[in-house]
């Protein structure tokens, strides 16, 4: 099983600083750090092999310092980082930043999901699904599901996700 985990490089919440009057979070001089939502998704996807051929890939998005945050992730298991990085993706929202992970995550073929629930930099809570999502690549529409305990499980159609229109709504 792949198991792909979706991980956000982070300012270092104790040593962050704000800008009132632009409203923003200054990051110059501040370290960062893997997001902490996204670690225990790593350490599930981590818990989660149960086959040698098991693989836990964690994708990030941004600049090419997001790479130390993958070296983090592959010291706490992860067996591979895939970091996503652009000029013209600099200081993308999160749809943009949705769609090229997801993009990514295309490419990888990952039989399961993992995000965190939140980054602590923006607090927006918005990633591609919430926190465990398990896809269904041959169904149609594509499906996917995620478990709130061993016995319910809620469903969403990708399409939404996806920013696709469903016939229904034409």
């Amino acid at each position: 099983m792949k198991t792909a985990v979706c991980m956000k490089y982070v300012p270092v919440i104790a040593r962050m600083r704000f800008d009132y009057e632009a409203r923003t979070i200054i990051r110059e001089g501040v370290p960062s750090e893997v997001n902490p939502f996204d670690v225990l998704g790593l350490v599930r996807a981590v818990e989660l092999k149960a086959a040698p051929d098991d693989e836990v890939v964690v994708l990030t998005m941004g600049p090419p310092g997001a790479a130390e945050g993958l070296t983090e992730c592959l010291a706490l298991g992860a067996d591979r980082g895939v970091l996503v990085t652009d000029r013209v993706l600099a200081g993308s929202d999160t749809l943009a930043t949705s769609r090229a992970l997801a993009l990514a995550l295309g490419r990888e073929q990952p039989d399961l999901i993992i995000c965190g629930r939140n980054s602590t930099d923006g607090e927006t809570g918005q990633v591609l699904l919430p926190p465990v999502w398990k896809f269904h690549p041959g169904d149609d529409p594509a499906f996917a599901a995620r478990n709130f305990d061993d016995s319910a499980w809620q469903e969403a159609d990708t399409r939404l996700l996806a920013g696709e229109r469903p016939e229904a709504w034409d």
